[in-house]
């Protein structure tokens, strides 16, 4: 045990069934300590070190994998899988030092809270580009209120358009068939133009897609339930989920489009419940704060 401890690399099969051993024979000693037991206290020495030198070998192999996010076009899905397939080594460490457990955990947070947020921030602008340049304006809705004095030779407000600010057409596949379908790529789409809600239905898929694997991930590995799952889950996403939510607010507040309204009313609700069955409630909230700048402007127009 002590040789395959102090010389195999932390990866190796032979290694993770002496770190178990290890770990039991750690647990075993605590209880032992308490009955002063003079086994006990014969490997205690022995073992307090390959303890640390088990923790050592951990907390490096960890932040390598941690500090691979980092690199420009990474699939994150890779060290995320290589973590979880070593799971144990977060329990190991855990158990016997909780100062290096936060220590792994937070210099993940902050990588990964950085790398959500950039690419959020990037794709939301680059979005923004594809957007229709001709937008309804209140002049277009019916129950404008018409103060200008008519002369002879006033312009009357253009009405190509009216047929498209009321019409559904097929607006609404939006719900159905395009519901999950593959996220807009800005710069594949350089020349086509989108409607918003369009826009909005590839970047929260986006954010669906991302924000359910990120939860379940913390969950298997972090070891974390309930409310603590949630705190670590708003600490790695929250900021992304703030910007994302100012964006739709400012864009909102202009929006005279009642059918993009309603149908991003929709949207929201499809994937709340996409959410539920993939067992992801940590983004209910965030839901929540969507309808609430939705909602009011909808009934507002209508």
């Amino acid at each position: 045990m002590i040789k395959c401890i102090m010389e195999s690399p932390v990866t190796d099969k032979d290694f993770l069934t002496h770190l178990n051993e290890l770990n039991h024979k750690l647990s075993l000693v605590k209880e032992l300590n308490f009955k002063e037991s003079k086994s006990a206290e014969d490997v205690g020495d022995i073992l307090e070190k390959l303890k640390i030198k088990s923790m050592t070998k951990l907390r490096a192999y960890l932040l390598e994998q941690i500090y691979k996010f980092r690199r420009p076009m990474t699939n994150y899905q890779v060290p995320q899988n290589a973590m979880l397939k070593f799971k144990f080594f977060f329990e190991f460490i855990l158990s016997n030092e909780r100062q290096v457990a936060q220590e792994i955990c937070t210099e993940y947070v902050d990588t990964m809270g950085k790398i959500y947020y950039s690419y959020f921030k990037s794709y939301s602008s680059r979005l923004a580009a594809l957007r229709y340049e001709e937008a309804v304006t209140k002049d277009d809705l019916m129950g404008i209120e018409d103060t200008a004095s008519k002369g002879l030779f006033t312009k009357s407000t253009s009405l190509k358009n009216k047929s498209t600010v009321f019409t559904i057409g097929n607006r609404d596949d939006i719900l159905t068939s395009q519901l999950e379908a593959p996220i807009i790529v800005p710069h594949a789409h350089q020349k086509t133009k989108y409607p918003f809600e369009a826009l909005f239905r590839s970047e929260q898929y986006a954010l669906v897609d991302n924000a359910c694997r990120e939860y379940l991930f913390i969950t298997e590995f972090y070891l974390v339930r309930g409310n603590q799952a949630q705190d670590l889950f708003n600490q790695i996403m929250g900021k992304t989920m703030t910007l994302m939510v100012k964006n739709i607010e400012t864009f909102v507040q202009d929006c005279f489009d009642t059918i993009a309204l309603f149908l991003c009313i929709q949207l929201i609700l499809r994937y709340q419940i996409m959410c539920h069955k993939r067992c992801v409630s940590a983004l209910d909230k965030y839901w929540d704060t969507l309808q609430g700048a939705f909602w009011p402007r909808f009934e507002f127009l209508f």
